[in-house]
């Protein structure tokens, strides 16, 4: 249980920033005036925040978990690292194909 809490962690908080990426984006389109029309992309806006922040959840959810059991040994902080960063490539190349 202990890896698939790190992979979630890891995972999850590759997530957040992605989604951040977006919400900063959309964000400062919106208040720029560049996208109508305006309602559908504040709900919009809504949708991807409240998705972004039940991520977090499940971030924190799992790293307390993980933590719970054991504080993270360098292995775990190694794993965590290879799942993040994996999923940062996967979505660089998924962007690209």
């Amino acid at each position: 249980a202990r890896g698939m809490y790190i992979t979630t962690h890891a995972v999850e908080s590759f997530v957040e920033e992605h989604y951040g990426d977006q919400i900063r984006q959309l964000s400062s389109e919106l208040q720029e005036g560049a996208l109508s029309p305006k309602e559908a992309y504040s709900e919009l806006l809504a949708l991807l925040q409240g998705a972004c922040a039940d991520e977090v959840l499940h971030k924190e959810e799992a790293a307390a978990r993980a933590v719970h059991e054991l504080k993270y040994t360098a292995v775990d902080k190694l794993h965590f690292a290879l799942v993040y960063w994996g999923s940062r490539v996967g979505a660089a190349v998924a962007k690209r194909i």
